[in-house]
């Protein structure tokens, strides 16, 4: 019974945060849904049926392990490769998310490239063409195959 009673504040706590994590999941860029499933899957499991639920250390276990992972994702530089739908044709570009702030991509061309802002459903897109160039030589100095010296980028920024 001690244990039940002093369990009940972390209980209450999880109950408060696994929707939030849950929700603001919806929003995080695909790198970082990639790394949270698991985390995010047992969670989800917390908020089934009382026959299912995982134990509560292992539901504290998923919202830290969740908390850490998107505390250093927010801390880094991410690059990954996703298809972009634009004018019913979806171009392979390279996306550099600079923490859960923005995000720049450009093709392999330069010529399709923009940045990405989150939003409550998603990141948003905003072309910015002109920027191509610079976007590719910022992720080519990230990848460190760039053929110069890294230098000053002129990146685009935008805020909500």
């Amino acid at each position: 019974e001690e244990l039940k009673e002093a369990l009940l504040p972390i209980t209450s706590t999880l109950e408060f945060l696994e929707p939030k994590i849950l929700n603001l999941s919806k929003s995080f860029p695909p790198p970082l849904q990639d790394d949270l499933k698991s985390f995010l899957s047992r969670i989800q499991e917390g908020s089934s049926s009382k026959a299912n639920q995982p134990s509560t250390s292992q539901r504290l276990q998923a919202i830290v392990g969740a908390l850490a992972k998107i505390d250093k994702f927010n801390s880094s530089i991410a690059v990954d490769e996703k298809l972009l739908s634009v004018d019913g044709v979806e171009p392979k570009v390279t996306v550099m998310y600079f923490g859960l702030g923005i995000a720049y991509f450009s093709d392999e061309t330069g010529t399709l490239a923009g940045y990405m802002l989150p939003e409550e459903g998603g990141w948003i897109t905003y072309d910015y063409p002109t920027a191509g160039p610079d976007i590719i030589e910022a992720i080519s100095f990230y990848k460190r195959t760039a053929q110069k010296q890294a230098s000053f980028v002129n990146l685009p920024f935008r805020t909500n």
